[in-house]
């Protein structure tokens, strides 16, 4: 999954761009190396996780399967409220139209991502579920301004991606090392209640995208 949604830019997965295939996931052999059944071959392992990754890394691959499924739920409640708020906010027929093909590319990348398997490219997953969810609000507010459109789940919400689908099983470290200071990371995420994202790029994984007058909101210039 990478292409193929509605009017949104092709995102090839990471394991497509470091031309993994999909016998690294989807195994023909068990730990054992005895065959697998056909069944078996379609569901991708945890041990393939730890084979390339290491320890721990099959914790992952539990939160990318609960991931799919809390952010599904979310969205497919979400889909059923904004359709009734469309059933009883009035408004003229090309205004409507645009909502209702805005809620029909909506349910179409639904239902893209929920038969193309989240995990195989949670990143575009998430990308078109919430450009969707814009496309709905806009047209909706165009009918009525002052629509307030519910929130799509707190899952979709760039923010909590990553302890929604990777960190989620993962203490994080203690101490890291920022600017030639010892910081203390997990005393920010955990008592201070930091998301990720306000340290750390949600496009370039792991990579900080702070600097010291961020840190001057809390912090005497130091």
């Amino acid at each position: 999954m990478g292409i193929g949604g509605k009017d949104t830019l092709d995102m090839p997965s990471a394991m497509f761009t470091a031309q993994v295939s999909c016998v690294g996931c989807h195994t023909h052999l068990t730990p054992e190396g005895e065959p697998m059944s056909r069944q078996e071959k379609k569901e991708a392992q945890r041990a393939s996780c730890v084979m390339c990754h290491g320890e721990g890394y099959d914790l992952v691959f539990d939160n990318w399967l609960s991931g799919e499924r809390t952010v599904l739920k979310e969205y497919r409640s979400w889909l059923a409220r904004v359709k009734q708020d469309y059933r009883t906010i009035g408004g003229s027929r090309k205004k409507r139209n645009m909502v209702r093909r805005a809620l029909a590319k909506a349910e179409d990348n639904y239902n893209f991502v929920r038969e193309g398997h989240m995990p195989h490219n949670i990143r575009y997953a998430l990308y078109l579920l919430n450009a969707s969810a814009k496309r709905v609000e806009t047209a909706m507010k165009a009918i009525k301004r002052t629509y307030r459109m519910p929130s799509p789940g707190e899952s979709l919400k760039p923010e909590n991606s990553c302890v929604t689908f990777c960190h989620g099983n993962r203490k994080p470290a203690e101490f890291v090392n920022y600017n030639g200071q010892e910081l203390p990371h997990q005393m920010h995420i955990e008592e201070m209640e930091l998301s990720c994202n306000a340290c750390h790029s949600v496009q370039e994984h792991g990579k900080v995208a702070i600097d010291k007058s961020v840190c001057a909101d809390c912090h005497d210039d130091e």
